[in-house]
């Protein structure tokens, strides 16, 4: 597959993807009474070589692989304490770790306490 290929069916893909994570996140209480009352919180960074500038989210920040001289991404995911991934982010490389949280979960977690706030009224 051709990078613009791969960029145009990532696009595409990621329009769908609250969607599917809010069918997936359904199927998993259903077929195995997942609770969502505990989530696990995980954040990584990833660092480019290569054509850095043509990801507007890569920049220069605290690199957790000691490469300064690299451009980077943070990475976050949210799962389940079975290790069912609700969710990820991809955040720009000089971004604070203490700020991404506050982003992550307003579209994730608050629904299920919602959710399941409800159910035991």
């Amino acid at each position: 597959m051709t990078r613009t290929g791969f960029t145009a069916a990532s696009t595409a893909c990621s329009q769908h993807k609250p969607a599917l994570q809010q069918h997936l996140a359904a199927q998993w209480k259903d077929l195995f009474g997942a609770t969502f009352d505990l989530l696990l919180y995980d954040l990584t960074s990833t660092y480019l070589e290569d054509d850095a500038d043509a990801v507007p989210k890569v920049q220069r920040g605290y690199s957790r692989d000691h490469r300064p001289d690299c451009k980077q991404l943070v990475l976050a995911l949210l799962i389940t304490p079975e290790g069912f991934p609700l969710t990820y982010e991809v955040f720009p490389g000089n971004g604070l770790d203490r700020t991404t949280l506050q982003e992550i979960l307003p579209g994730k977690a608050p629904r299920e306490r919602q959710e399941n706030s409800q159910e035991n009224s």
